[in-house]
């Protein structure tokens, strides 16, 4: 696992393997003077090839950097010649500043360099690599709006010196440009791996700020979460998509504090993230589980790519969760453990039809998964939070936690997925 830092700065840039969770940082690189670098570079195979072999001792850096040089002006040289015979009114340099940003210009950039594209043929990208490379610096050199909240107000001073670190700008403009897990890498690298122990209280509220008004929920409560003391709920409990939210709480008779616990333990209202396991969008919905859903609910034409769209999401997610919660006649324990393991599997964790009912905590307390068992004390959790945040006073949690009945519904233990 490799970080690459005391460079110049476009090498910190996420891609690929260069922005993995490091444990140590590559000190042969940092004899690249920023200065010695005459333009960004291409990420091409070769390229990479070259920035690894350094890091592993088998090339010396001056080498690896002249060789790094020669590529990118082999392609600048090409693709300047070529616009001038075709006559073609390009200012090439915009799209040389702005490489490190798009990867479209990184695979136009290194093919002409290694003779895999014509100039000719790489004409008609240049445009489209401009305003790319225009609207990323437009993203990157935008304020952040500064976010004054109860408990841990971010101050503009701060605000404006995190905005300024190089991370946190590349973290930014990555995300800006939809490479949203590279983004996260370099954000979690600049808040809690850059520095000993990660920011300081100030420059944490400072990273909320900037997060929360980018709309960036999971790197919000990051933020939040990593505060000492004095974090807001407003980082650690957003409530975005409150619209939609509310709408499908209210057909459903569902409390919107559930739903909101929910999501913000699958997805961090991170609507385009696909788990491992292939769970899609804000609250996770199996492929599977959305076809019975929009079977049941007499959606047409249902496809699954349309689970990471918020709107459809949020309908056959909150419909799932609600068709547990009336299986389970509203035990919120067993509904959200279903929700996360299966009704096959709370089938073999709730009383049996001749046992009495389990007080919640301690039902809760013996679920042998510990994922399911995190996951439903968790949602509980942040359920309680919603609503305390709703009616602005305590809530209290009890209420939440319903004896587990015994087995004996009368719809069966296998007809939900």
């Amino acid at each position: 696992r490799l970080i690459v830092s005391g460079c110049n700065n476009r090498l910190q840039y996420p891609q690929n393997w260069l922005h993995y969770r490091g444990e140590r940082e590559i000190d042969s690189l940092r004899a690249f003077p920023t200065t010695h670098l005459s333009h960004p570079q291409p990420w091409n195979p070769t390229m990479a090839n070259l920035f690894v072999l350094t890091a592993a001792g088998i090339t010396a850096p001056i080498a690896a950097l002249t060789n790094a040089n020669a590529l990118v002006a082999i392609a600048v040289e090409r693709l300047n010649a070529a616009a001038a015979v075709s006559g073609a009114e390009v200012s090439l340099a915009p799209a040389v500043e702005a490489i490190d940003l798009d990867a479209a210009s990184v695979d136009l950039f290194g093919k002409v360099a290694t003779g895999d594209l014509a100039p000719a043929d790489a004409m008609a990208a240049l445009k489209a690599l401009e305003a790319t490379a225009a609207a990323a610096a437009k993203a990157a050199q935008a304020e952040p709006p500064v976010l004054l909240l109860a408990g841990a107000p971010a101050t503009a001073a701060a605000v404006k010196r995190v905005a300024a670190d190089p991370n946190i700008k590349a973290a930014r403009s990555a995300y800006a440009l939809g490479l949203t897990k590279e983004a996260a890498r370099q954000w979690t690298y600049a808040v809690a791996l850059h520095q000993p122990g990660g920011m300081a209280q100030a420059d944490l509220a400072a990273a909320g700020a900037i997060a929360c008004g980018m709309q960036w929920w999971s790197r919000c409560i990051q933020a939040g979460e990593r505060m000492p003391t004095g974090a807001p709920l407003a980082y650690t409990h957003p409530t975005p998509y409150a619209r939609n939210i509310s709408q499908q709480a209210q057909s459903l008779d569902l409390d919107p504090a559930l739903i909101y616990g929910v999501i913000r333990q699958e997805s961090r209202f991170d609507a385009q993230i696909k788990s491992s396991a292939g769970a899609i969008g804000l609250m996770q919905v199996m492929p599977k589980t959305g076809r019975w859903v929009a079977k049941r609910m007499n959606i047409k034409r249902f496809k699954t790519r349309q689970l990471a769209t918020p709107d459809v999401n949020l309908q056959l997610g909150s419909n799932y969760l609600h068709t547990l919660l009336t299986k389970y006649s509203a035990s919120v324990p067993m509904a959200t453990a279903a929700y996360n393991a299966g009704p096959s599997r709370v089938a073999q964790w709730r009383p049996k039809a001749n046992e009495p009912a389990m007080e919640a905590a301690i039902w809760m307390e013996l679920i042998p998964f510990s994922e399911t068992r995190n996951y439903v004390q968790k949602v509980i959790a942040n359920q309680a939070i919603y609503r305390t945040m709703q009616a602005q006073s305590p809530y209290d949690l009890g209420a939440l936690l319903r004896p587990v009945a015994p087995a004996g519904d009368k719809v069966g233990e296998d007809d939900v997925p």
